[in-house]
Order: C-alpha cells, then sequence, then structure tokens
C-alpha cells in the first residue's frame, strides 16, 4: 500500500504486509533517481515496486531489485492494530 502524507518519507512509503506480526515498510521514492516532480515515484506492481522512468523493479519482501541501490528501509513496530514508523 502506499501512503502519500505529509511527512512520510520524500514521495512516500510503500508499506508491505507480511504476516499480521510483520510489516515491511519502504521509501517510495526511487533509490536510483534522483528525486523529481515527474519521475521518482515508484509503482506498485503485485509485490514488487517499479521505477517508471528506468522500469528498474524492487521485492517488497526484501528490497532488493535490479539496480546498484536497494528500497531504502523505514523501521517499523506492530502495537496491535497500530504501526510505528521510523527512520
Amino acid at each position: 500500500q502506499l501512503v502519500n502524507l505529509q511527512g512520510a518519507g520524500i514521495k512516500g512509503l510503500i508499506i508491505m504486509k507480511i504476516s499480521d506480526t510483520d510489516y515491511r515498510v519502504w521509501e517510495a521514492a526511487c533509490p536510483n533517481q534522483y528525486p523529481s516532480e515527474t519521475c521518482s515515484l515508484m509503482e506498485i506492481v503485485g509485490i514488487k515496486s517499479k521505477c517508471p522512468c528506468d522500469d528498474l523493479e524492487y521485492n517488497l519482501t526484501d528490497g532488493v531489485g535490479n539496480g546498484p541501490y536497494t528500497l531504502k528501509p523505514y523501521r517499523v513496530e506492530v502495537s496491535g492494530k497500530i504501526l510505528h514508523i521510523y527512520n
């Protein structure tokens, strides 16, 4: 799920639910692109994210993709139905 709230990352956050107690949170900006208005917001495609300008894809379970940099992870703590996300 893409969360695009003010103050949530550079371009927003991508939240991947692995299980009820395991979530992965990634920066929604393409890790191999300089942030811009038109190019750096990732697209979610199943369990992967994709940069629209260079077509690089990243696995949302581990952040690894086919570019030189991985997705930027955020720390996450699960407290009931509340996620606490930290950088």
